[in-house]
């Protein structure tokens, strides 16, 4: 699951605590944890991949306990949970699960009767309406993602990564060539295609 269907999220509240899509993510390596062998595939020798969001999706794989068991070793191209766009903060994900149930007619008194609006909703009237709960003011929005939840996801990527508390294992991390070129069709002040680069390798490598 992804976007709202999958990350819309009421922090401390059990029946919306966030972070499904990681979940599905988590029980689907479970799965292969179990049956690769009769794939002819060696359960200690498992290596997940991912790739942007994926990208961040495998690098939250290594900071959650609980996905451990599931893995051997992963890939990271173009992502990482650290990126700014990966993982919104609690009190975010908060505001935009009530924006969302604003546009959706669904703001009630308490946070059980938001959900249970919510739920009753069509799904694609969900999809329609999660593009606006945050601003057009950024190439890299995302809309509904993963939060800290106290469970997958303990606190944020930069608390984790500087205690240390992450798989130690093999990372394979790497780049795509000219994927940013995919975002400036929406507009990225200064760039074009016929122009030279507005910034220097210098200062991209800083």
């Amino acid at each position: 699951r992804v976007g709202a269907l999958g990350f819309l999220a009421l922090p401390g509240n059990f029946e919306a605590p966030g972070n499904m899509g990681l979940f599905d993510q988590q029980l689907a390596l479970q799965w292969v944890q179990k049956n690769i062998a009769a794939f002819g595939g060696n359960p200690k020798s498992v290596t997940i991949f991912g790739e942007s969001a994926g990208a961040a999706s495998v690098s939250l794989h290594l900071l959650s306990p609980k996905s451990h068991p599931f893995f051997t070793r992963t890939i990271l191209q173009s992502g990482s949970s650290n990126a700014p766009w990966a993982v919104i903060s609690i009190n975010e994900a908060r505001n935009r699960t009530l924006t969302l149930a604003k546009f959706l007619s669904c703001s009630k008194e308490n946070e059980t009767e938001i959900i249970k609006c919510l739920r009753n909703k069509d799904p694609q009237e969900i999809l329609l309406n999660e593009v606006f709960v945050v601003p057009y003011d950024s190439l890299l929005s995302v809309n509904f993602g993963p939060t800290v939840d106290g469970d997958f996801l303990t606190d944020m990527p930069d608390t984790l990564l500087q205690l240390g508390q992450y798989k130690k294992t093999q990372i394979l991390v790497g780049v795509n060539k000219d994927e940013g070129t995919a975002f400036l069709v929406y507009g990225a002040p200064g760039f074009s295609k016929d122009n030279s680069s507005i910034i220097t390798r210098e200062e991209f490598q800083e």
